[in-house]
This record gives structure tokens, C-alpha cells and sequence, in this order.
């Protein structure tokens, strides 16, 4: 299902809190989460989440080849 202006919103994650967000924004969203390796060689905590994130993130993409769809990634610490 498209929802936000022909996009497809990809969730790139199976967190149940993430999907517990989102749902909040009364909008479809497709589950697609990534698998590739979480691997950084950040120390800063900040920037090894925003690396891991970014990871995930192309990932789909790749998976994709989307160029109109919103992907939204996160990572915890």
C-alpha cells in the first residue's frame, strides 16, 4: 500500500517498540528489516548508532532499488 504521496514508508526494523511509534502516525508502513552486518569501528556511542542505522539503511535500498520510498532505520545502544 502507498501512503505518503505514491511512497511506500519502509520500516527497516522488527522492533516491536519502533512499529509501536510509527503506528502512532495513523499511516501504512511495510516491515522490511535488515540483516546485513552491524559492524563499526566508531567508539563514540552516538556514532557507532548513526553508522549501524545508516548500515541498515542501504541495505534496503540495495534490497529495493527504491528511489521513491521513505526508508526509516534506527539503532540503540
Amino acid at each position: 500500500g502507498e501512503s505518503l504521496m505514491g511512497m511506500r514508508f519502509i520500516l527497516a526494523s522488527q522492533s516491536p517498540r519502533r512499529k509501536e511509534l510509527i503506528g502512532h502516525l495513523g499511516i501504512k508502513y511495510h516491515v522490511m528489516p535488515s540483516y546485513a552486518e552491524e559492524i563499526s569501528n566508531k567508539i563514540d556511542p552516538v556514532l557507532f548508532s548513526l553508522e549501524i542505522a545508516k548500515i541498515k539503511a542501504y541495505d534496503i535500498l540495495e534490497k529495493t532499488k527504491a528511489t521513491k520510498d521513505l526508508i526509516v532505520s534506527a539503532d540503540t545502544i
